[in-house]
C-alpha cells in the first residue's frame, strides 16, 4: 500500500512539473525555414528564419530567433529576443548592409509602457529614436511564432498586429491549396486589414509559415518557403 502511494506521489510530481517552451510549442530548437525572396514574380534573394530557443537575456527568460535576408548588395541579419509567454519583442539587434552602407540597429522594448527605443550606429555616429504607441508592440517574425504556438484558426479569430510603424488586424480567411517547394500543401490563408500582409500557414501540427507577403523589416516583398529543416535535417526542399 505504501509503495503504491509513493508511486502515485512520484507520478504527480512528474506530470505536474511546468513544461518548458521547448516542450509545449510546435517548433523546437534548431528548426530552420529557408525562403526565396520574390519581387515582381522573380527571385531576388534568399532569407531564413531559425528558432534557437530559450536563453537568458540580462537575467530575463527569452526566446531567440534569427532572421537573415540576402540579395545583391543587401544583407539583413537580425537577432530577435521574445517574451516566452507573449512572443512580444524584448530586444532586436540588426546588422544591415545596403549598397555598402553599414548600420547597426538595436531596438529596446518597454512593453508595459508601449515604448521602443531605437539606437542606430553608422560611420561612427550614434542616433536614438523613441516611438510611443501606448500599447504592447509586436515584431513581425515574433508574430508568426505566436500564431504557430496558438490554437487552430477559426473564421471568427483575429489577431492584432501592433508594429512600431503600423497597426493591422490579421484574420483567418479560408483553407486553400498552396504549392511551394515543389509540393502541394493544405494551407490556412490569413489577411490583414488594412491589406498590408498576407500569410499562408501549413495546416499541419507545426503550422509552418509557407508564404508571407508585405513589409518585412527592410523588405517589401514575398517570402516563399524553399526548404524546411528540423534540427539540421532537411525535411522539405525545392529541387
Amino acid at each position: 500500500m505504501i509503495q503504491s502511494f509513493t508511486v502515485f506521489l512520484l507520478s504527480l510530481f512528474v506530470f505536474t512539473q511546468p513544461l518548458s517552451a521547448q516542450e509545449i510549442y510546435p517548433f523546437r530548437s534548431g528548426e530552420e525555414i529557408e525562403y526565396d525572396i520574390i519581387k515582381f514574380r522573380m527571385k531576388v534573394g534568399s532569407a531564413s528564419l531559425k528558432y534557437h530557443g530559450e536563453i537568458k537575456l540580462d537575467g530575463q527568460e527569452a526566446l531567440l530567433i534569427y532572421f537573415t535576408a540576402t540579395a545583391p548588395k543587401f544583407l539583413d541579419q537580425e537577432k530577435i529576443y521574445l517574451d516566452p509567454l507573449t512572443f512580444k519583442p524584448i530586444r532586436v539587434d540588426r546588422d544591415l548592409d545596403i549598397f555598402g552602407k553599414q548600420e547597426q540597429i538595436s531596438e529596446f522594448y518597454s512593453q508595459d509602457n508601449g515604448l521602443v527605443r531605437i539606437v542606430k550606429k553608422s560611420k561612427g555616429e550614434t542616433s536614438t529614436q523613441m516611438i510611443e504607441k501606448k500599447q504592447r508592440l509586436d515584431n513581425i517574425y515574433g508574430f508568426l511564432y505566436k500564431i504557430r504556438a496558438g490554437k487552430d484558426f477559426s473564421s471568427k479569430q483575429g489577431y492584432q498586429l501592433n508594429l512600431p510603424t503600423t497597426e493591422v488586424t490579421v484574420t483567418f480567411k479560408e483553407k486553400i491549396a498552396l504549392k511551394v517547394a515543389d509540393q502541394k500543401f493544405h494551407a490556412y490563408y490569413l489577411e490583414s486589414v488594412p491589406k498590408q500582409y498576407k500569410i499562408w500557414f501549413d495546416q499541419g501540427a507545426q503550422k509552418i509559415p509557407l508564404r508571407i507577403e508585405g513589409a518585412l523589416g527592410s523588405l517589401n516583398a514575398s517570402l516563399v518557403m524553399s526548404k524546411y529543416r528540423d534540427r539540421g535535417q532537411a525535411i522539405l526542399s525545392a529541387p
